[in-house]
């Protein structure tokens, strides 16, 4: 989320909060809590199913988890995989730790679990499938420009849930920074 969504939740800050200064720092959902229980971040963002405990949070929007192949993958020009393929298969993933994979592993639990291979980000993951490492399960928002260019393909995984909700989340030990929450306020407005 912090790749795709952050930069225009940034902009829109930069143009209405005055004298604000704002850090980007990119890492999985277990890195947010720590930073924020830590006090080296006031507001954070996750995409796990759960929120640690100690935390507030707030809804800010939805994604979806999409399964994606390379265009000569014999699963491209399926009309859909189930979800027992998928979870036989030789997936890509996130590391653990990261909402994408905690999404994954809760939705393919029931299915049995095949081979996987790690990875640390998004951008690793559309690079891993696109060289030919097996099928992956990552963010639509993270891969749609791969997507539209054809070096990935979206497979239909019918019965498969994907979805997740994207959430700000902070300390609840105390009142929000009044920076955070005006950062926050604007974040909302954009959804």
């Amino acid at each position: 989320m912090a790749e795709h969504l952050m930069p225009g939740w940034l902009a829109a800050a930069q143009q209405r909060l005055d004298g604000v200064s704002t850090t980007l720092d990119v890492g999985n959902s277990d890195e947010v809590f720590d930073r924020l229980r830590s006090g080296a971040a006031d507001l954070g963002f996750v995409e796990g199913p759960t929120v640690q405990t100690g935390f507030r949070y707030l809804d800010v929007g939805r994604d979806e988890l999409v399964v994606v192949v390379r265009p000569d993958h014999p699963w491209a020009a399926d009309a859909g995989v189930s979800a027992a393929a998928v979870a036989g298969a030789g997936l890509v993933v996130r590391e653990p730790g990261s909402g994408t994979r905690q999404i994954t592993d809760l939705a393919l639990a029931a299915h049995g679990s095949g081979e996987r291979f790690e990875v640390g980000s998004n951008a690793a993951l559309a690079a891993s499938v696109a060289a030919g490492l097996g099928p992956g399960v990552v963010s639509r928002l993270a891969v749609q420009a791969a997507l539209r260019g054809g070096r990935l393909v979206e497979v239909p995984t019918p019965g498969l849930q994907l979805g997740r909700v994207l959430r700000a989340v902070w300390r609840a030990s105390g009142p929000l920074d009044p920076a955070a929450a005006d950062f926050l306020r604007i974040v909302v407005d954009r959804h």
